[in-house]
C-alpha cells in the first residue's frame, strides 16, 4: 500500500525500510500444503500469481531493497479472487 524510510541521520546512518501491506489471511505454503493431491489454483491463477510475484520483486529492487529468502512460507494470500 505505501513505502517509507525511517532512521537517523549524522555518523550513524541507521534506517529502516519499511512496507505497509493489507491484511493477508495466510501463507502460500499453508494453503498449498492443505490441497496435497489437488492443484489449490487453475493454471491462469498460477501465471497471475507468478506474475504478482515478479512485480513485486521488480519494485523491491527498484527501492534498492532484496528479499533473500523467497518461498512460499514467505508469501502471504488473501482470501479471494486472485
Amino acid at each position: 500500500m505505501c513505502y517509507w524510510e525511517e532512521g537517523r541521520k549524522g555518523n550513524n546512518m541507521a534506517f529502516s525500510k519499511c512496507l505497509l501491506m493489507e491484511k493477508m489471511t495466510s501463507e502460500l505454503f499453508l494453503l498449498m500444503a492443505k490441497h496435497q493431491n489437488v492443484p489449490p489454483f487453475s493454471m491462469l491463477e498460477v501465471v497471475e500469481i507468478m506474475l504478482q510475484i515478479a512485480k513485486a520483486m521488480r519494485f523491491l529492487h527498484n527501492k534498492e531493497m532484496a528479499l533473500r529468502d523467497l518461498k512460499c512460507k514467505n508469501i502471504l494470500y488473501k482470501d479471494g479472487p486472485w
